[in-house]
């Protein structure tokens, strides 16, 4: 196009603006507008944000439990004074470094968690909650608080996920267990005693005479007439099961090998006896508890090992019976296995509340530390898995101080 002279070529450009500028003001404001808008749509955003985060702080405050939220970066988010009380953490420090303070957690094996292995962390690296586990905290004034966790992840709108993670203070109700643990071990430790008592007279007054009963019988026999031998022969032979069921009776109320050749050698017997009263194929693996084993936990397991075998013998039908220990990390773990009938397992208590037996072997595993686990599935057998930590196995362990002579 051609504009001519300069002087045309300016009074276009004069036009252009003239029009122009309406155009660009009528947009600017259009645009002022539009950021007006988006400016007060944030203000309110942020407003309902803050609402928020004030609501949940005071529904927060009124809970009887300390609640952190955690984010990503293991940053504490916003915390209650439950929390801050539970574990004397200072409120300024920890807000102002986003800390959840020096947090000494230990499993209740007594193993310090690393910070990998917190409930919370664990949430964020995997996702998943992490519900009722058990943990304690020894805090910076000596006293050692135990606690019920439970955490789980929250995803926000923008895919970023955080951690709520909620602590509740169990003391009171682990010291009353642990003081009816101590009541336990005594209750049980007075039976041990005076099992021990009756096995000792059994095998050294009963046994001892029907030994001398026999004898004397066989003297007698050499002597007799040949009308009465048949009917020493008789006697001699009763005499015999009578010794046979003393000594039974003496192993089931206390094997005096515990007591003398520890706890490996009686589980031998044990098992070899009931082999050869069911008829069926034993096998033992017991090096596992070839260490000084202290006389209330050899107690314990023999006792749990002793109720599986009988319930094998009386429920199972099974042609296999094994027991083995084994030494994996800080647990000791004794495993009573059959090839029997089985049954649908489900969760111990449910179990244990039809069983006295599964209940009476639960408790005497909690007196040392141990928990119990049936793994069994119809027509494929059963194990019995008594777990135990080693330190509550060995003789010098301190936490085991109550043993069944002190009872």
């Amino acid at each position: 196009m051609d504009f001519g002279t300069p002087k045309d070529a300016d009074d276009f450009l004069l036009c252009a603006i003239v029009i122009l500028n309406p155009v660009t003001a009528f947009c600017l404001m259009q645009a002022g507008k539009e950021m007006a808008k988006v400016a007060a749509s944030r203000l309110r955003a942020q407003q309902e944000a803050e609402r928020q985060r004030l609501r949940l702080e005071a529904i927060m405050e009124q809970m009887p439990v300390g609640i952190v939220l955690v984010n990503a970066a293991h940053d504490m988010v916003l915390a209650n004074g439950s929390y801050y009380e539970l574990f004397q953490i200072e409120h300024e420090l920890a807000v102002a470094t986003k800390s959840r303070g020096r947090l000494n957690l230990h499993t209740p094996d007594g193993d310090v968690y690393p910070l990998e292995r917190w409930p919370g962390s664990r949430v964020l690296a995997t996702g998943r909650p992490v519900l009722n586990e058990e943990l304690f905290v020894e805090r910076t004034d000596g006293k050692r608080i135990y606690l019920l966790v439970n955490a789980a992840p929250i995803v926000d709108s923008s895919g970023d996920t955080s951690v709520v993670v909620t602590y509740c203070d169990i003391t009171d109700r682990k010291i009353a267990e642990e003081n009816n643990n101590i009541l336990l071990r005594r209750v049980l430790g007075a039976q041990e005693e005076e099992r021990l008592r009756i096995a000792r007279e059994l095998h050294d007054q009963i046994g001892q005479d029907l030994t001398v009963l026999s004898l004397g019988l066989k003297t007698l026999e050499t002597s007799a007439d040949p009308a009465q031998i048949e009917r020493i022969r008789g006697l001699r032979h009763a005499v015999g099961l009578m010794n046979d069921h003393v000594r039974h009776l003496t192993a089931s109320l206390r094997p005096l090998t515990l007591s003398d050749l520890g706890l490996s050698h009686a589980l031998e017997d044990l098992v070899n006896d009931w082999g050869k009263r069911l008829g069926i194929r034993v096998g033992t693996d017991l090096h596992a508890l070839d260490i000084e084993i202290s006389e209330l936990a050899s107690i314990v397991i023999y006792r749990v090992v002793q109720e599986a075998i009988t319930n094998i013998a009386k429920h199972a039908h099974a042609s296999t019976l094994r027991v083995a220990a084994r030494r994996s990390g800080s647990v000791l773990r004794i495993v009573v296995s059959d090839d029997g009938a089985g049954f649908e397992a489900g969760p111990l208590q449910n179990i244990s509340g039809k069983c006295f037996g599964l209940a009476g072997m639960s408790e005497r595993l909690s007196m040392i530390g141990g928990h119990l686990r049936i793994e069994s599935h119809i027509g494929k057998g059963t194990d019995v898995v008594a777990s135990v930590p080693l330190k509550m196995v060995l003789n010098d362990d301190k936490t085991n101080d109550i043993s069944v002579a002190d009872c």
